[in-house]
């Protein structure tokens, strides 16, 4: 057969929907998403989801209202997840196809970090964080928390900065992405879940044993450390500010208090004005606070920091001793039964992002909540 020849019959197949190279069909509809928000305000960018046992063999893709294919995810608890753009009071239909999906670019993502101390660091288009592992509590450096990574890009950067750092170019320099310029140390840092004991004082949990990665994007991802007491299952989805951790606590008995936790890096005396809100939301805790950054400098912005805790109360506790500028934290404290999962929200934003202020970070934070308590209704129908 000669080439003129190939290149007819190529593109025939081509024309009707077959691939030469692996003979897969053309896209056929195979049911319908119906996403209603029922809030004042719209959902955008946020994630829906829906039992994906309708789906067998994972050859399918969404598309919106248009006709245009949309990022989707299978997550390993059997969800299929994508991002929705509803207006307030609104009825969105996205189309199921059977199909082969195009190549998502990944937005959320997390991996361990061996060649820095065994951090795990995970990220999303908002923020980037990270946990310390043990090869740096046995390097004996005190750091309890979760730390804040800033970002001013909505693509992954985490792997670049490591690999930069490695040869010598500090993450903590702003190269026109962000940096990490967050200061944690002994502390709970940015929403860390600690213990508290009879005297009110916080039983601080060092690094994390090991870790399981559950789901790694394009969409969400999630996992697990494990610490000596207790298992974190957390969870961030693209276009949030907020990552969803469950906690699992072993070894008691009997109820305890528990409290996640914000560093406050401005002093707590009376007269200091300290950039932070509490407020009650449909019964939970939200505090949010505006952190003033690790050395100070005008260009690097500030880092909007927050709890949303169910049932909580806050409190401002002081640190017995002051650690560097940290002088205490503002605990969203909780009292939970034995072998009762404790669920709750935190996260991060900076102001050379996409938050101009504290105001706009407390609108931020109240709006997810509200969506919280009135999730969108989902509904899958079949052709």
């Amino acid at each position: 057969m000669n080439l003129a020849i190939s290149m007819v019959i190529a593109l025939s197949l081509l024309s009707i929907g077959l691939n030469p190279e692996n003979k897969a069909e053309k896209p056929i509809p195979f049911g319908e998403i119906t996403v209603t928000n029922h809030n004042d305000f719209p959902r955008t960018k946020e994630i829906a989801e829906t039992d994906a046992v309708f789906i067998k063999d994972g050859k399918y893709f969404l598309s919106d209202s248009i006709g245009k294919e949309i990022p989707s995810q299978l997550t390993h608890d059997g969800k299929l997840i994508f991002q929705m753009d509803i207006p307030p009071h609104s009825i969105v239909k996205y189309k199921i196809w059977k199909g082969h999906p195009a190549d998502y670019d990944t937005v959320a993502y997390g991996r361990f970090v061996p060649e820095r101390a065994d951090d795990f660091a995970w990220e999303n288009d908002r923020s980037a964080y990270r946990a310390y592992g043990p090869a740096l509590q046995r390097n004996g450096e005190k750091a309890f928390g979760y730390d804040v990574w800033t970002k001013s890009v909505s693509y992954p950067i985490i792997n670049q900065r490591y690999y930069d750092n490695l040869k010598g170019i500090s993450f903590h320099t702003d190269h026109g992405d962000g940096m990490d310029v967050y200061n944690v140390g002994p502390t709970l840092g940015c929403g860390t879940a600690g213990v508290i004991d009879e005297d009110g004082d916080i039983v601080y949990s060092w690094c994390f044993e090991r870790y399981e990665i559950l789901d790694c994007g394009p969409l969400r991802i999630s996992f697990r450390l494990y610490y000596p007491n207790e298992v974190r299952t957390i969870t961030l989805d693209a276009g949030s500010y907020f990552n969803r951790t469950e906690i699992q606590y072993l070894g008691y008995n009997d109820s305890i208090t528990v409290a996640p936790g914000i560093v406050i890096h401005h002093p707590l005396e009376p007269q200091s004005k300290i950039p932070l809100f509490t407020q009650c939301v449909n019964n939970m805790t939200v505090i949010g606070y505006a952190d003033p950054t690790d050395r100070r400098a005008p260009d690097q912005g500030t880092i909007f920091v927050g709890t949303i805790t169910p049932g909580a109360k806050s409190r401002l506790q002081p640190l017995a001793s002051c650690v560097g500028d940290a002088s205490g934290h503002i605990l969203a404290e909780v009292k939970i039964s034995p072998r009762q999962p404790f669920v709750y929200y935190w996260g991060a934003g900076w102001s050379k992002s996409t938050i101009s202020d504290i105001d706009s970070w407390h609108k931020i934070m109240t709006n997810f909540t509200y969506a919280l308590s009135t999730p969108p209704t989902v509904t899958v129908t079949k052709y």
